[in-house]
């Protein structure tokens, strides 16, 4: 990268930390590329904008803690990322949800991936220290967001408490993808 070479010649960085700095980077554009096509794909959808962000940010705090289904490739876990938010949107703008459903699915949700998770990712084994703190950390998101849940539902603000519903809910669907991953690549 070019930038990061500059700044190596005008010692603003030191030669040792060019390959963190590169994947620092490299990092900070994926994430930016990614929130803007979230933003796009909901704009495709007619979300509003925080809408869109409310969602990904949700979705993707519980997925990094509780895990899930991985794909092998960069481009193939992109994809399926941006087919999961799509699916998600589509979801959203097409149905009209009562109050009983909508818990009865969040609670299943939260159930499922209290149970599972932190499921392992198939490149990197978590020890049983990680495990431990994981788990810890996806409980107090999960109570956080479920806190959020009922508050919103409490005061009716429809759009708040489904966009909760459906970011759990796909973190759950894909803590069950990587069950079935998992046990799939067990019995190979």
């Amino acid at each position: 990268m070019k930038i990061i070479e500059k700044m190596v010649q005008q010692d603003i960085i030191q030669k040792e930390n060019k390959e963190w700095m590169e994947f620092g980077l490299r990092q900070a554009v994926h994430i930016m590329g990614n929130w803007c096509l979230v933003i796009c794909i909901g704009l495709l959808f007619q979300l509003e904008i925080w809408q869109s962000l409310f969602f990904y940010f949700s979705y993707c705090i519980v997925r990094i803690f509780a895990g899930g289904y991985h794909a092998k490739t960069r481009p193939g876990c992109y994809i399926c990322s941006m087919i999961c938010i799509a699916l998600a949107f589509l979801i959203y703008q097409q149905i009209t949800i009562n109050k009983i459903v909508c818990c009865l699915l969040y609670m299943i949700a939260v159930i499922m991936i209290i149970c599972y998770s932190p499921m392992d990712n198939p490149n990197k084994r978590l020890s049983v220290v990680e495990k431990v703190h994981y788990r810890k950390i996806v409980r107090c998101v999960l109570l956080l967001y479920s806190l959020l849940f009922a508050g919103t539902m409490c005061i009716s603000f429809y759009r708040m408490y489904v966009l909760s519903l459906l970011a759990v809910l796909f973190a759950g669907i894909m803590v069950f993808a990587g069950l079935l991953q998992e046990k799939i690549s067990i019995h190979r």
